[in-house]
């Protein structure tokens, strides 16, 4: 459960928007939004939204990265995909429903702005070219769960990590990133024990450095070599997506 310590708020309006996709956002959405934008740094752990909840808001990623996790039972959650600085936590508001699907919760500590979902609504019925970028995103959330699902049904734990590795230190920016080998197996659907085998492994063989609860990416091109395939399909499609 999400606690007050989880969300640190700070000012609206004047707020720093290095998110990729707000960035893409058409100038006449975006200066309606600017003023409503608020800053939070969330905790990893904190809940932002709830399956089956009403979506109030939508959270832009500047730093955080939350994983989209369904709940399998009642004591077990899998993570489908991780969003950060390159989307939006929250894309079932742009298709118009009003409960979220999957719940979101934070798995790198950091900054998001939040925003009302119905100032989301409003401007993707006023304004074409924000309807299509949106629509767009949402189609890159439902190509990533489609891939996160055959890469849990065809490959083993290893390439597993690497790719959720690599979309870590992607969404989230930095070459270093405060993450605990419990997070990874829960991100990876593993035990602790399978997770902390291959990272002891990667950072034998120089691709990573593990230190006090943070992992430092050493050699990407060689993680990428062990990711899934699906990472090398993904890439190009986001970076069409992105404009990269």
């Amino acid at each position: 459960m999400t606690g007050a310590a989880d969300f640190v708020a700070g000012a609206a309006g004047a707020v720093d928007i290095s998110n990729t996709l707000l960035m893409q956002t058409p100038q006449e959405s975006l200066a309606a939004w600017q003023p409503n934008l608020v800053r939070l740094h969330v905790q990893s752990g904190a809940v932002l939204q709830t399956a089956g909840q009403p979506q109030r808001h939508v959270y832009f990623p500047v730093g955080a990265v939350a994983a989209r996790v369904h709940n399998v039972s009642s004591e077990a959650l899998l993570c489908v995909a991780l969003i950060g600085r390159s989307g939006m936590v929250g894309s079932d508001v742009a298709l118009g429903t009003s409960l979220a699907a999957d719940s979101f919760v934070v798995a790198v500590a950091g900054e998001v702005l939040r925003l009302e979902a119905g100032l989301l609504r409003s401007q993707m019925e006023q304004v074409g070219a924000t309807r299509h970028l949106y629509l767009a995103f949402v189609q890159s959330q439902i190509t990533e769960i489609a891939h996160t699902a055959v890469c849990g049904r065809f490959y083993t734990v290893e390439p597993h990590l690497c790719t959720r590795l690599l979309q870590l230190f992607s969404e989230g920016g930095p070459m270093e990133l405060a993450l605990t080998q419990d997070l990874l197996a829960q991100l990876v659907g593993t035990r602790r024990e399978r997770v902390n085998h291959f990272l002891r492994e990667m950072q034998d063989a120089g691709l990573i450095e593990i230190s006090r609860g943070a992992l430092c990416l050493l050699d990407r091109p060689a993680v990428l070599k062990r990711a899934c395939p699906c990472r090398t399909l993904l890439a190009p499609l986001q970076d069409e997506r992105t404009g990269l």
